[in-house]
């Protein structure tokens, strides 16, 4: 009875509840429609202003208030006026943020939509998609962008089908992006789709083929066909003039890049009188300053450079900076340099600016003082690219920027090395290097010569820097304390990233889709930009909620001069190489010195002879290797031999071209017989050699998620007696490994004799699900497996484990990823890719070999063993035992290496350097 008395009481309370609330929402609309007259009148008013961070603040105030009336069509009408409003007032940063948080709700408004408004409602979405894929390009964001693209098209076609010019320019908008991307091919057949879409229309609408008509002028003129672009740029001019008039924009970026193509073939007098055409429509326009503007003088620059006319030309260049700055305004002074870098309309075209001015300053004449000058212009190049990573979240946008400014660096080298002939006394002051980045240093780096110093973060700042990043950002994390629960959901969503990614990457074999596979390839592409924009709010809240970690994670680590004598021992010397096209720099530091060499070198044959000696050490042909070899040592040791006396290990950092080369391997004699490789004087005799990809990384104090090991060993060796069943494109080239078993169990019996834990797993029950699921408890992990590349992207080959979950997917398909790696919880003190080829992977300029350690550097792991090259299963095996037993017997981990090869060259049978020399060791300094 009391029961029922009580339910009563609650319904009741009920009742009254509901009336309340509806009484409160007619408040509350009451209350936000006033509000939404407010923040419209206030964004309208500092809009008009110009003051331009408090209008974007009030536009998405007034957002907000639209969202919560439910006035979808008007909600997405500001929407895009507010993404239009970020881009062209150049608050790309800020736009993506409030695009990014309100396009969340996108999905469940399109639920409350009623049918009436529901397609006016996705066109207005589509189009902020579009806008927000500007905002990311523009940020230099290109692969963040290509995803708002593809919705953007995919939108499109769902509301107006495919033979729409709605549809059109979203393929166009595509086009763009995936140019960007490099990604030629797509690029075109976007082009081609929406041209021929606009050609099928009304005469009216025939005329928005202007647009497909200049982007295949831009891509034909990326690509070096300048006949092509010039067609094209033609045709698109006739139809802008005829559609919009002589003064329309499109005309001015059409003579801008009827220009461009006519400074490429050397018809400089069209070229000029082309961008004088396009300076005075833009001029009109947009006046003087706008980033357009300081393309168009970039462009009448590099013309007057090529026509021998320095002078004029870095008046351009000045010219350029003024209009791409807001409050700088020297177009007299040469020399002058803008201080703000948050006062820069364009990043893209200021980076172009100051490279181009820098360089034009040494040809002017290599006076000290343009040396000087050009040292400031890029140092404020270094700034602006720093300033650039910062709104940069995935690792692809990283690696197209690091590409693009890669040579920068190589410059500035250069530069600071042509600055140090100076007297000490007629140097410039570099006392101000904090504005740099550049640690301070300690007294004994007084005594160098500080342009020594400069080149060496030079040449730090240009190696692995997306690698670097990386790894702060990680380490970041554990630092600033983010609980493990937000971390575990990171991984989630970037393991569920990675596993649709490879469903997608699948029908890129298929030579023709089936309509079932076209459906799931949507359904595919649909989760992946779901979860990618899931993950990039992630790492915005991230910076948001946590303001240690922001600050962590953009403090990118540069190791000092200073900083790597601190941490070598006495017998330790690092050397670290940049090649440039016709230059080696070496910089040789040990505990006590620091000197710096240069060489005149051509690129393109050091390349080939590096080739070469491989192919001599892989086919044993020693009247060839030997005199290589001598050069080799000549080049790379000999110079820096005084330094090296007492040394017994050299921790070398090499250049991309370098990473490839067994070091150890070198010759350090001249006229050595042939026939006796046992008795060769190969450089391990005199010197160990580990390497590791930049000194940065080598000296950076790691977090790692509670680094205490539960186990001792794991020995993994999937054998492949019985072939994988799953197919895939490399499938068929895993051969058995029969000796890799012998290894892991030889190596687990070591262990066990010294009462440590081990495990073994052979054959089949080695999966991926099972690595990913072990790694995290062993402080030795040993992969005896292949490793191998599949579309550039290198992994290590196991089992597949074909059982799916799917809360959590993964690609569990027998191929560990480099961005699975990644994604791995760990704590390894050590890994060994035994067999592999750990070293191969795409060079990419400015970043080095991505190859499959650069998972296990992320993930902070100490000490790296890998091969350079595919080593027979037998003699890796013989020299792994070997390696393992020097270790239990209480040698280092570099020593026990090195003692392991020194052992191979006592035997003719194993001393020829395909047997040994490809294995490597990258160790951290401690």
């Amino acid at each position: 009875m009391k029961l029922i008395f009580v339910l009563l009481f609650i319904f009741a309370l009920f009742d009254v509840s509901s009336a309340q609330l509806e009484n409160n929402w007619n408040v509350l609309r009451i209350v936000h429609t006033e509000e939404l007259k407010f923040y419209k009148q206030k964004s309208d008013y500092f809009v008009e202003q110009k003051v331009l961070d408090s209008a974007l603040i009030f536009l998405n105030g007034e957002n907000k208030r639209l969202k919560f009336l439910k006035r979808y069509v008007e909600y997405f009408d500001n929407l895009l006026h507010i993404g239009r409003f970020a881009t062209r007032t150049y608050q790309y940063s800020d736009g993506i943020k409030v695009l990014s948080k309100s396009l969340r709700s996108y999905p469940a408004c399109l639920k409350e939509v009623p049918d009436s408004i529901r397609t006016k409602v996705k066109s207005y979405a589509s189009v902020v998609y579009d806008v927000f894929s500007d905002l990311y390009r523009l940020s230099y964001a290109h692969d963040a962008s290509l995803d708002q693209s593809l919705k953007f098209l995919d939108l499109r076609r769902d509301i107006y089908g495919i033979n729409h010019r709605f549809t059109a320019h979203a393929y166009v908008s595509l086009g763009i992006v995936y140019k960007n991307n490099k990604k030629y091919k797509d690029a075109l057949n976007c082009y081609n789709t929406a041209l021929r879409i606009y050609e099928g229309l009304s005469k009216k609408e025939r005329g928005f083929k202007k647009y497909p008509l200049i982007n295949l002028g831009k891509l034909y003129y990326e690509l070096g066909d300048y006949n092509s672009a010039l067609k094209y740029f033609n045709q698109a001019l006739d139809v802008s003039i005829k559609v919009d008039g002589i003064k329309s924009a499109l005309v001015a970026s059409n003579y801008t890049n009827i220009g461009n193509v006519y400074l490429r073939i050397k018809l400089y007098d069209l070229a000029l009188e082309s961008y004088a055409k396009a300076l005075k429509l833009r001029k009109n326009k947009y006046g003087e300053k706008h980033p357009f503007i300081a393309f168009l003088y970039n462009e009448i620059g590099d013309l007057h450079r090529k026509q021998q006319e320095p002078g004029k030309a870095i008046k351009y260049y000045q010219k350029a900076l003024v209009s791409n700055t807001k409050n700088f305004h020297d177009t007299i002074n040469i020399y002058a340099l803008p201080q703000n870098i948050d006062d820069i309309y364009r990043n893209k075209y200021l980076f172009t600016t100051l490279v181009a001015k820098a360089s034009l300053l040494l040809q002017l004449d290599s006076r000290k003082n343009n040396l000087e000058q050009a040292y400031k212009t890029y140092q404020l190049a270094d700034r602006l690219v720093d300033q650039m990573r910062k709104s940069l979240l995935r690792k692809s946008d990283e690696l197209l920027l690091t590409s693009t400014v890669a040579s920068m660096y190589e410059k500035a080298l250069q530069v600071c090395w042509r600055l140090s002939k100076y007297k000490k006394d007629d140097q410039v002051n570099i006392s101000d290097e904090g504005k740099t980045q550049v640690p301070n240093e300690n007294p004994f780096t007084k005594k160098y010569n500080p342009y020594w110093v400069k080149a060496f973060y030079f040449a730090e700042k240009g190696k692995s820097s997306v690698l670097r990043k990386l790894a702060t950002d990680a380490s970041a994390k554990i630092q600033s304390n983010i609980p493990e629960a937000v971390l575990e959901q990171e991984r989630r969503l970037n393991g569920a990233i990675l596993y649709y990614q490879r469903q997608l990457d699948r029908f890129q074999l298929k030579k023709q889709l089936t309509h079932r596979d076209s459906v799931q390839k949507q359904r595919f592409e649909d989760q992946r930009f779901e979860l990618r924009r899931k993950y990039d709010q992630l790492l915005r809240d991230l910076e948001e909620k946590y303001p240690d970690y922001y600050d962590l994670k953009h403090s990118s680590y540069i190791a000092s001069v200073a900083d790597v004598q601190r941490r070598l021992d006495a017998k330790t010397a690092l050397i670290e190489y940049v090649i440039t096209e016709k230059q080696l720099f070496s910089f040789v530091i040990t505990q006590n010195d620091f000197q710096v060499y240069e060489q005149t070198i051509d690129r393109k044959k050091l390349k080939k002879e590096i080739t070469r000696w491989l192919n001599n050490i892989q086919g044993g042909s020693d009247d060839a290797y030997l005199p290589r070899g001598y050069r080799f040592f000549k080049q790379f040791i000999q110079p820096l031999q005084a330094h090296l006396k007492d040394k017994k290990h050299l921790l070398i950092i090499p250049d991309a071209l370098l990473s490839r080369l067994p070091f150890e391997a070198i010759i350090t004699q001249n006229n050595v017989p042939e026939g006796k490789p046992e008795s060769y004087p190969y450089l391990i005799r005199k010197w160990g050699v580990t390497l590791y990809p930049s000194a940065s990384l080598a000296l950076m104090q790691h977090q790692r998620l509670g680094a205490k090991y539960t186990q001792d060993f794991l020995g993994l060796a999937p054998v492949f007696e019985k072939k994988p069943s799953q197919q895939g494109a490399f499938r068929t080239k895993l051969n058995a490994l029969p000796f890799t078993k012998k290894e892991v169990e030889t190596i687990h019996q070591l262990f066990q004799k010294q009462q440590k834990t081990s495990k073994v797993v052979t054959g089949e029950q080695v999966t991926e699900r099972m690595v990913k699921n072990l790694m995290g408890r062993y402080k030795f992990i040993h992969f005896a497996t292949h490793g191998f590349l599949e579309d550039k992207t290198p992994a290590l080959a196991f089992y597949p484990d074909q059982t799916i979950d799917s809360l959590r997917p993964q690609n569990n398909d027998g191929a560990l990823s480099l961005e699975e790696i990644f994604n791995l919880k760990f704590k390894a003190d050590m890994v060994v890719l035994s067999s592999c080829q750990g070293g191969a992977g795409k060079n990419v300029r400015g970043e080095g070999i991505l190859a499959i350690t650069r998972g296990f550097v992320y993930l902070g792991t100490p000490h790296i063993i890998y091969t350079l090259w595919s080593v027979n299963d037998k003699d890796a095996a013989e020299l792994m035992i070997r390696f393992y037993n020097n270790m239990s017997q209480g040698k280092s981990y570099r020593e026990a290496l090195r003692l392991a090869k020194l052992s191979m060259l006592e035997s003719a049978q194993t001393a020829w350097p395909k047997w040994w020399a490809g294995f490597t060791m990258m160790s951290k300094l401690k």
